[in-house]
């Protein structure tokens, strides 16, 4: 059963359905939501000035967090918006943003192109107009979109027909300058050869050109990749200095607390031995306390650490599945605490265990036994452990 696009029960229905979704739209999403402004201008639109409704749509084309297919969309309402002001150069300029756009986002819309061909032909330029309606049809055949190629079919047909009426009007001109210039025959066959010789030239200048063109292009190709890796090594000099910054000032405090601690053993040692208590002094010294400085140790590394990743604990665990996910409130798990380390860059087995005083092969197990749970495969995760980010702001 055939569809007719322009029946009006057809219009009708998505418009009582694109005003339902827009009520939703505007009842469950936040005010500053994109989704949200651009349904309530919408449906208030229709109480505005063409002017004043410019404004209001430009506005939301100013706003950065908007992808390629809603520029797209937005230049078309305005150049829609001009074309009721009468201001042809704008509705162009509109209408040539949105199909810029629209190939960009690749979603081969036609309406833009086909609306900026009868703009062209409207302004006589004959051969841009037939360029712009020959690519929307070729995407309306891309998707066989029937109502699309009809609809195409018909302005391509008008363009043609222009066209040909030129072509006609320029061929009986021909003929008559034929006629007038038969008895020059000598110049004009001096004409052609300067004609011929000029052809030449221009084509060999453009030649050049285009080879100028490509190696502009490779440069400027390597200069975005240049740029980009420039900005990454920008942002991971910015993150390891930050990292950096915040361990040394602990480190500082740290071994600020330590040499006090030192000192204080110092001077108990000290008087043990004037008054020659060596059983108080051998009591003096636990197990216990070494084992609670290692844990005090821990404690600070974890909470600078997580001031630095405030996000590692919920990303880490997103490597696994939800039954095997664990979510510690204050400090790290030991497994946790050794893929922190990787995290910040210390990757040999050795190093780990000598900061969390495991052996070699505890550490392995550890991250097997983490790796072999994960839901991606045991040789990626701990590039996906490296992508973690901080709040290191470049």
């Amino acid at each position: 059963m055939s569809v007719f696009y322009s029946n009006g029960s057809f219009t009708d229905k998505y418009a009582k359905l694109y005003h339902t979704c827009s009520d939703s739209v505007i009842k469950y999403l936040p005010k500053q939501h994109f989704y949200y402004q651009y349904a309530t201008i919408s449906l208030s639109s229709s109480n505005k000035g063409w002017a004043e409704k410019i404004e209001v749509f430009r506005k939301l084309l100013e706003r950065s967090n908007i992808d390629d297919s809603w520029r797209a969309i937005l230049n078309s309402i305005i150049a829609d918006f001009y074309k009721e002001l009468d201001d042809l150069d704008k509705v162009i300029y509109y209408k040539a943003a949105a199909s810029i756009y629209d190939i960009k986002s690749a979603k081969r819309e036609t309406t833009s192109k086909k609306d900026l061909a009868l703009y062209m032909f409207e302004r006589g330029d004959l051969d841009r107009a037939s360029e712009y309606i020959r690519l929307a049809l070729y995407d309306a055949e891309f998707y066989n979109a029937r109502h699309r190629k009809a609809e195409i079919s018909t302005v391509l047909k008008i363009i043609e027909q222009k066209k040909l009426a030129n072509v006609e009007h320029d061929r009986n001109l021909l003929i008559g300058i034929v006629i007038t210039i038969t008895i020059l025959l000598i110049l004009l066959v001096i004409t052609i050869i300067l004609i011929y010789k000029q052809m030449k030239k221009l084509s060999q200048a453009q030649c050049i050109i285009e080879k100028q063109n490509a190696k502009i292009k490779e440069n400027h190709q390597k200069l975005q990749e240049s740029r980009e890796l420039l900005l990454q090594q920008n942002r991971q000099l910015e993150e390891s200095n930050n990292i950096k910054d915040e361990y040394i000032g602990n480190a500082f405090y740290l071994n600020a607390e330590y040499i006090s601690k030192i000192e204080a053993i110092y001077k108990l040692v000290n008087r043990k031995l004037i008054a020659k208590q060596y059983e108080d002094l051998r009591l003096s010294f636990k197990e216990s306390d070494l084992k609670k400085e290692r844990e005090n140790m821990y404690i600070y590394f974890d909470r600078t650490f997580l001031k630095l990743f405030p996000n590692f604990i919920e990303e880490y665990n997103h490597l696994f599945l939800p039954e095997n996910r664990v979510y510690p409130k204050k400090e790290l798990t030991p497994e946790m605490r050794i893929f922190a380390l990787i995290r910040l860059g210390i990757t040999d087995s050795n190093s780990i265990a000598n900061f969390l005083n495991y052996s070699v092969n505890t550490v392995n197990t550890y991250k097997t036994k983490a790796k072999n749970k994960s839901v991606i495969a045991n040789e990626l995760f701990e590039d996906e452990i490296i992508k973690i980010s901080s709040e290191v702001e470049v």
